[in-house]
């Protein structure tokens, strides 16, 4: 994946590059998602892997807001701050003054949303893991996938790389 820029919640400017050397495991979402089984549940399966790898430093878990309009550093902080609190590893990007970015790194992840400009959102459900130097490794798509599946694929690949 090229290298992005966004904003974390606390305003600073940050490099999806911050992170190579690691493992990064990427959701994409809205704050302001009705469904509960579509971005709320994204987080929830997020929160699952962040417990699971608390101990490894070498696994980044981050969560893109799609709504480059809405989804200010403000916001991202009043609705995942308590879990970044708790859990360090996870990160929350604002897509604010980067639409640019956000439009790239989701097409590039094979990930679609519309409907920002329109407040008429929507998008497809994926997560992938990229590897230390930013390859795309794995994708879970849609509704159904299991967390503890993407818990074993990230066990594999950190095997596989010896970390």
């Amino acid at each position: 994946l090229t290298d992005a820029s966004f904003t974390d919640m606390f305003g600073n400017s940050v490099n999806l590059s911050d992170s190579d050397g690691k493992f990064r495991f990427i959701s994409f979402i809205f704050t302001r998602c009705p469904m509960p089984n579509m971005c709320p549940a994204v987080v929830a399966k997020n929160l699952y892997l962040v417990e699971m790898f608390a101990d490894n430093e070498e696994v980044e878990f981050i969560l893109i807001s799609f709504d480059y309009i809405f989804d200010t550093p403000s916001i991202m902080k009043h609705v995942y701050s308590t879990y970044t609190k708790s859990y360090p590893s996870m990160k929350i990007y604002s897509s604010v003054g980067h639409m640019h970015d956000i439009f790239m790194i989701s097409g590039q992840s094979l990930v679609s949303f519309w409907g920002v400009e329109e407040n008429d959102i929507g998008h497809t459900l994926r997560s992938v893991i990229i590897d230390p130097e930013r390859r795309l490794m794995q994708a879970y798509d849609g509704l159904d996938w299991k967390p503890e599946a993407a818990e074993r694929d990230i066990r594999h690949l950190l095997k596989a790389y010896s970390l």
